[in-house]
Order: C-alpha cells, then structure tokens, then sequence
C-alpha cells in the first residue's frame, strides 16, 4: 500500500496462509494498522469480499488483490475526483503489470465482451455498493469486476479510469502457488461470459449490432489505431493533461460502450477519462 493522506482502515483476508503472513499481520493488528480477517478455509474472492464489505462504514471502498502495490498518492487522487464529481460511482485504478508476458503493454485491463469497462481494482461510493448487492457470487471470480461496472451504469452513475498509474501488479502468470493455469483461467472466463449473458440479456441484445460492425473492422483496426495515436501524439492537443496516448486508450474508446469517441478531447484537462455512462437510471 502507498502513501496516503487521507485516513483509512485496511482490512486484510487471509485463508490458511503457511508462509509467515499471518504472524506478520498479527503484529499490525496489534499497532492497530490493520483488520486482519482470519478464515478457516477458502471460500472464493467474491464469497470473501462480500461478507467483509457489508461492516464496512466508511464513505468509500476500495479493494485490492494481494499481488498488488498501490503507488503513492493515488488513492488521494482517487479520492479527491469523487468528493468534486457526484456522478461518478466507482473509479477504475488503471493498473501495470510489472512482470510476465504483459510487462510491455503500457497498461492492463481492457473491455468485457460486452463493452463496459473490466475494472479489476477500483474505489466506490459504499453506499451505492450497498445498493447494488456488493458482488455477485454466481461469478466464478471472473466476470465479477464487469458484473459491478455494469451495476454501476445501470444505477445512473458514470465509471471513469485514472490516467496515471494508479496500482502496480507483481504476479508472474501461472508460476505462484495458487494461480490458475491458461486452461483453468479459460474455463473460468468463459463461464463468466455465459452468466453475464443470461443476467444481462436485454442489454447484450441491444448492443450486439454496434459490437458486430467493430468486430468486422478487427483486420484493419491495428493499423487504423496506431495511426490515430501518431496523429494525436504529434498533434499535441493534449499535452497539458500530461497523457500520452497509446494504442490500448484508442482502442479501449473504440471497443467498449457508452464512451464517448471524443474522450480524449472531452477529458483532457482532468484526473480521468474513459469515461462510461448509459445516462439514465434503470
């Protein structure tokens, strides 16, 4: 956890740990830095979050997997959006894996198959946490953070994504004990998708069409994106936001839903952008 300001209570989960964690966090909980949560046995994430998160009092949550590092300072930013914008519900942390296969990519987490934004670490109001049922246990840990942008939307608040790097992610895919193998993650995403389908079906419906003219462009769209990067780079008109943008922002605007095309325009002078909204309370 980085630096932070603002006042706060960590909650840690620990389901049978063996490595000495446990001893370690004992001490902290006894300095009063932590809550440390003792489970038997492992229930999931999902079941795990939500029997924590209904305690929980204070204006906002966030939560974390335990293979990350929040950077200095950026929960405070997160923060800070929310208490200036009412309509925004939940803030996505933009997230960089710093080792494994995606290390390159300047920043992970992208689009679900639907087209909301897949935001895996974030910060939400915790009373419009409450509202919408926390996290839905059906999901077999995938699908779970699109399940909660989708909730979100669909209450009437925006979801937006901070421009800088807000978490550092440390897993080395497939080698920690614990991790899901390719096939085992595959089966679980899949899974996921066919929950979301059957939870979501009207909506699915209604963007289905939009979604089938962008996958027919799929072949081209490569070369169409880092042209429009080299464009927006060179054309500088926002520099000031201190934003460079790359090909993942160009095309999470042109693969996800409710965002606007000229986002990047739109948002260049704040904190975020990517900016989500279906508008209308349902």
């Amino acid at each position: 956890m980085g630096k932070v300001s603002h006042s706060c209570m960590i909650y840690v989960i620990d389901a049978g740990s063996s490595d000495g964690t446990i001893q370690y966090l004992e001490k902290l909980e006894k300095r009063k830095k932590i809550k440390f949560i003792r489970q038997k046995k492992k229930i999931g994430q999902i079941k795990s979050f939500n029997k924590i998160l209904p305690k929980i009092t204070s204006k906002y949550v966030c939560w974390l997997s335990d293979d990350n590092v929040v950077v200095d300072n950026m929960l405070d930013e997160a923060i800070g959006i929310l208490d200036e914008n009412n309509s925004i519900g939940m803030i996505g942390l933009k997230v960089k894996d710093m080792m494994g296969k995606l290390s390159q990519e300047p920043y992970i987490g992208s689009v679900w198959s639907s087209g909301v934004l897949n935001i895996n670490q974030g910060i939400i109001r915790t009373d419009l946490f409450k509202k919408i049922g926390y996290f839905d246990d059906a999901f077999p840990d995938y699908g779970m953070d699109a399940d909660l942008t989708t909730k979100v939307l669909l209450a009437g608040y925006k979801v937006v994504l901070t421009k800088k790097i807000a978490v550092l992610h440390f897993r080395d895919y497939g080698k920690n004990p614990g991790t899901n193998s390719e096939k085992e993650r595959r089966k679980k995403i899949l899974r996921a998708i066919e929950i979301y389908k059957i939870k979501y079906r009207t909506l699915c419906r209604n963007i289905r069409v939009s979604r089938r003219v962008y996958t027919s462009l799929l072949p081209v769209s490569a070369i169409f994106i880092r042209a429009c990067c080299s464009i927006i780079n060179l054309a500088g008109f926002i520099r000031n936001s201190g934003l460079r943008i790359n090909q993942r922002d160009l095309r999470n605007i042109f693969e996800s839903e409710y965002v606007s095309l000229n986002d990047l325009y739109l948002n260049r002078r704040k904190l975020y952008y990517l900016v989500q909204s279906i508008n209308s309370p349902h």
